[in-house]
């Protein structure tokens, strides 16, 4: 079976597998054809510098804490969620995507429901947009 895999910075992929990020959002609508599917969420090997700043006023002190403990994890996937839609964003989305998206540019997002996280991460390459692996099912 081939699941679908989008990479994401860290410490964005993090807030997902956590379950502090419950919409995955992005400036484009590519992701459309992902609404109704399992996608495997990929720690990349880049840490956005900004995102603590664009995520404090929704996050807690403890929230930020854990984070810190995730530093190291890169290059791995981290959970599996389920997305049930994709749809443009509201500002009323903001807490959810862990960052404004009321404003400019329109930001279209990923609602994410049933996140499970990987313990331990899976070690893997990761690419732009949206790629696949091969998954065995459980037995």
């Amino acid at each position: 079976m081939k699941l679908q895999v989008i990479t994401l910075w860290q410490p964005w992929a993090t807030w997902i597998a956590l379950g502090f990020k419950t919409i995955e959002t992005r400036t484009h609508g590519r992701f459309a054809s992902l609404s109704e599917t399992r996608i495997g969420i990929h720690a990349g090997h880049h840490w956005d510098e900004e995102a603590y700043a664009l995520a404090r006023a929704y996050m807690t002190d403890a929230q930020i804490g854990i984070t810190e403990s995730y530093k190291n994890v890169r290059g791995a996937l981290v959970a599996t969620a389920f997305v049930t839609e994709h749809r443009e964003l509201r500002a009323t989305d903001s807490r959810a995507s862990l960052l404004w998206v009321g404003g400019e540019p329109k930001r279209f997002g990923l609602v994410l429901e049933n996140v499970e996280r990987l313990d331990p991460p899976m070690p893997m390459q990761g690419k732009q947009g949206i790629w696949s692996i091969n998954v065995t099912a459980a037995k």
